[in-house]
């Protein structure tokens, strides 16, 4: 009945789409990639899924 209702929603996500352009610029300019998952406090297979996704 909640589902039905749209009050299960699922968990929300670590990295916002801004977060992921920024972590993609910061990328791009040679920042390491443990430092950019460090300083977006989230962790680096997260960090390396949303810089390997195309949107």
């Amino acid at each position: 009945m909640a589902k039905k209702a749209g009050k299960y929603k699922g968990r929300k996500r670590s990295l916002t789409p801004e977060g992921v352009e920024e972590a993609r610029r910061r990328a791009e300019a040679g920042e390491s990639r443990i430092a950019i998952a460090k300083d977006l406090d989230i962790s680096r297979a997260t960090l390396y899924r949303a810089l390997s996704e195309r949107n």
